[in-house]
């Protein structure tokens, strides 16, 4: 990878609901319901542009479809 193309042929790409920026932590979730938890390098960032609608942020549902 480098500055100018950061992405290399043959990457894949997976879209995932993004949690809240807590401690330069955010954690995700993918369509199979997989987590992950990622350092931020800049979270004041992240967390100003959640605040303001710029990245959506969904709550995860439960599994449980009873609970609504």
């Amino acid at each position: 990878m480098s500055e100018s193309e950061p992405v290399d042929v043959g990457d894949t790409f997976e879209v995932v609901q993004l949690g809240l920026c807590a401690g330069g932590l955010v954690r995700t979730w993918n369509s199979a319901g997989d987590s992950a938890l990622w350092a931020v390098d800049d979270p004041g960032w992240l967390l100003a542009n959640q605040a303001v609608g710029r990245l959506a942020r969904t709550t995860q549902d439960d599994g449980d479809s009873q609970s609504r």
